[in-house]
């Protein structure tokens, strides 16, 4: 498969007709002609960071699952036996056993380490290229996993017919709708997710007849012991429990529906736990608002490492509740409207001629039908702009972008008897290969961030340095001092949202620190520090060294590789993408040309994605680092590829039966790796205009751009050539920059760009 990626040309779209307004609304959206019944693989989501919820738009029963971005099992508010996993610890509790009350250490040692031990890790590592760190890991002490609170249902009371179905989820607007036929009632049912507000809604409107008559209620996904559910009014339930329904001390949260009607009257039933609304309604304005018990800000030594704010969710519940019920329904939809504008239409991509382009099959039934070799330029713009979407809804809350996003689902668990309330991996925080941002910044989590920056995004990130600086640092610390005999700071590759920043069990390599080469840029004025690390830099082991097989050596000066590994990691190509350490190369020994011919033979040797695990993102990052080398064609091919074997009918990024958002996250930056490239923000600032562009893309535009120093680019081309744009240094300054701009190899424009001012592309 390798060698058909390599040696097949992109399809090439037809013409040089830019969009025209009808096809460019397909870009920004996905459809289907049924409702959802698999949450994996056909639920449409929507959020504004805190709250994301997942829809299957079922006319007779609609199910809304609820998400919590902070609603988390583990940490200090769980109790839990040292040295016992996770699930075993859970079983413990399900078993009434009981058990010690909370000691969470953010899974550090009581005691330091020996130093004797880490330096003998450290020897092995240097011999072999790999060593047993058994010592250092404290297993999975409290480290916990996201939660799912449970859904919202919709209930349709007797049976009708339906007709003329479609449901969608629309980019630009931030929403999911879906619009049928009842009889003669026309019905229309919007969902989404304020961030003006704190609140998602449900707004169905009918015309042409009476609306049918529904139940609506809350589903725990928990025992009826472990959960309360009461009315509050005619109008509204408050829906009460905790992250994990095995425990009383667990985090608590809570939730409150409210409705308002029009043309129909509400009940609310306490006995059933539901509000039943008569048959008739012509409007029926849902709002949902809650929130958990967790606060960022007490995860300090200072403040008991508690990570609790110690409120009654409940009464913080009916606080927000109040002031979204102090609007009315298109009041919240135009603050919705105008907040998700802001961010969404700061950027427009085109990829290839459009203007032929067929919407007429559902999403669903295009992903089923695409292959790598024939590509759709439909599915392939329609996966870029999903994953800024996905972005926007889920990286604002207190928490940034996990695994998944802010979305997860319980499954049954007949080992249990009950739902399995947690998500893979804990849909927890990685920090382990794919790390920072294409644009500027050393450390992000997997490829969530990869396209914050360069799609004007940036804002975005705030959640994330809070994760950094709030959970990381303060038990960092401790780690550092406890395993390593050290100052500073120290994580490892999978963090929790209460300061896991040792070393969980079951990895059987070395640590990784994160070492702040621009300080300096970064703002730091401590000189005496800046000095140290200038000062262990210089005497680091510059990392790039050309093996017997020309291969660029994962392990540092071991040549040890095997040109049939087919890992899905490529971690020593780090340093082309997302880093710049080997794009940006300046050395003289080995050249840039020797180190990425050292790359491509690398790249080419671990496979396309395929034989370890087959997953998504292994693909993405195969994709960016061939369009950092400039091979358009198997850049191209490996994003259409990860479409092909990973992108399912809601767009998600799939593997087997688990959602994995790196995927659809990476894909804004892998694209933007091929149209735009700046390594660097040093002096002279190089610009690489369309350095890895496909085939099938020689037609294309982009607006809003975004490039380290402050530079924006904005560009339309055709026939594979720049046919007008500008660059515009409007960010950061005052100082000038020195700034070249060059395309097919051609140095199109040089010189000092003033901050304020903009060049020509042309």
């Amino acid at each position: 498969m390798l060698v058909q990626l390599l040696a097949i040309s992109a399809f090439v779209a037809s013409g040089t007709t830019l969009a025209s307004a009808a096809s460019l609304s397909s870009l920004h959206s996905i459809w289907d002609d049924t409702w959802a019944e698999d949450w994996y693989t056909q639920y449409y989501v929507a959020g504004n960071g805190p709250l994301g919820i997942a829809v299957s738009s079922n006319p007779a029963n609609d199910e809304v699952v609820l998400n919590l971005d902070t609603l988390w099992q583990g940490g200090p508010f769980s109790p839990y036996v040292r040295g016992m996993d996770f699930f075993s610890q859970q079983q413990t509790l399900l078993n009434n056993i009981n058990v010690t009350q909370n000691n969470y250490t953010g899974g550090n040692p009581t005691e330091p380490l020996d130093p004797s031990i880490l330096k003998g890790i450290r020897k092995e590592i240097m011999t072999n290229g790999n060593a047993s760190v058994a010592a250092l890991q404290t297993g999975y002490d409290g480290y916990g996993s996201y939660s799912t609170p449970g859904s919202f249902f919709v209930s349709r009371v007797g049976n009708a017919t339906v007709s003329n179905y479609k449901r969608s989820t629309l980019f630009q607007e931030g929403k999911i709708q879906a619009t049928w036929t009842e009889g003669k009632v026309n019905l229309q049912r919007e969902y989404y997710c304020s961030y003006p507000t704190t609140s998602c809604h449900i707004h169905t409107n009918s015309t042409g007849g009476k609306a049918p008559a529904t139940v609506n209620s809350f589903f725990t996904a928990r025992p009826p012991s472990a959960s309360n559910i009461t009315c509050l009014s005619s109008s509204s339930l408050l829906y009460t429990s905790s992250a994990d329904p095995t425990i009383t001390e667990g985090m608590q949260f809570s939730f409150i529906a409210k409705v308002t009607v029009t043309g129909a009257t509400t009940t609310c039933s306490s006995s059933t736990g539901a509000i039943s609304i008569s048959a008739g309604a012509t409007d029926v304005f849902w709002s949902i608002v809650g929130d958990t018990q967790y606060d960022i800000n007490k995860g300090t030594r200072e403040t008991g490492y508690t990570f609790s704010n110690g409120k009654d969710t409940a009464a913080v519940a009916k606080t927000l509740i109040a002031t979204v019920d102090a609007l009315s329904a298109s009041q919240i939809a135009a603050k919705h409207a105008s907040d998700w504008s802001a961010l969404y239409s700061g950027f427009e991509l085109v990829l290839g001629d459009i203007s032929e382009i067929s919407d007429t099959k559902t999403t669903n039934a295009s992903i089923e039908a695409f292959t790598w070799e024939k590509g759709d330029l439909l599915l392939e713009n329609n996966v870029f702009n999903y994953g800024r979407y996905l972005l926007i809804s889920c990286a604002r809350g207190t928490l940034p972008a996990s695994l998944q996003g802010v979305w997860s689902i319980y499954t049954y668990d007949d080992t249990i008897s009950g739902y399995d309330l947690g998500a893979p991996w804990g849909s927890d925080f990685h920090a382990d290969i794919n790390l920072p941002n294409a644009a500027c910044t050393p450390i992000l989590l997997e490829q969530n961030y990869w396209g914050a920056e360069s799609t004007n995004l940036g804002s975005l990130t705030t959640t994330l340095w809070d994760l950094v600086q709030k959970t990381w640092i303060p038990r960092g610390t401790e780690t550092a001092a406890l395993l390593y005999n050290s100052s500073g700071w120290v994580v490892h590759d999978e963090m929790n949202p209460f300061g896991h920043t040792a070393m969980k069990g079951g990895f059987d390599v070395a640590s990784e620190w994160f070492i702040l080469r621009g300080a300096a840029i970064a703002g730091e004025t401590d000189q005496a520090f800046l000095a140290n690390v200038a000062n262990k830099l210089a005497n680091m082991d510059k990392g790039a060294h050309i093996g017997s097989w020309g291969q660029l050596q994962e392990w540092g000066a071991l040549d040890i590789d095997e040109p049939t590994d087919h890992h899905r990691h490529i971690s020593h190509l780090y340093g082309m993408y997302p880093g710049t350490s080997l794009a940006a190369w300046n050395a003289s020994s080995p050249s840039k040309s020797e180190i990425y011919s050292a790359v491509a033979t690398s790249l080419q040797a671990r496979g396309n994605g395929t034989d370890d695990s087959n997953t998504g993102w292994g693909k993405m990052h195969r994709a960016a680092v061939a369009a950092t080398l400039g091979n358009a064609t198997y850049s191209h091919n490996l994003y259409k590829y990860a479409i092909q074997e990973n992108i399912v009918g809601n767009l998600f990024d799939h593997l087997g039966s688990i959602f994995q958002i790196e995927a659809n996250l990476a894909a804004p930056g892998v694209v933007l790796q091929m149209l735009l490239q700046s390594h660097s923000s040093l002096s002279p600032q190089v610009v690489t205009l369309l350095p890895a562009l496909p085939a099938a893309w020689s037609t294309g535009s982009i607006s809003g751009a975004r490039l380290r120093g402050g530079l924006g680019v904005s560009m339309t081309w055709a026939n594979g050539k720049v046919t007008s744009g500008t660059i515009t240094y409007d960010r950061g300054g005052p100082a000038a920059r020195v700034v070249e701009v060059y395309e097919a190899g051609v140095l199109k424009k040089m010189g000092t760009l003033a901050f304020g001012e903009s060049w020509s592309l042309v």
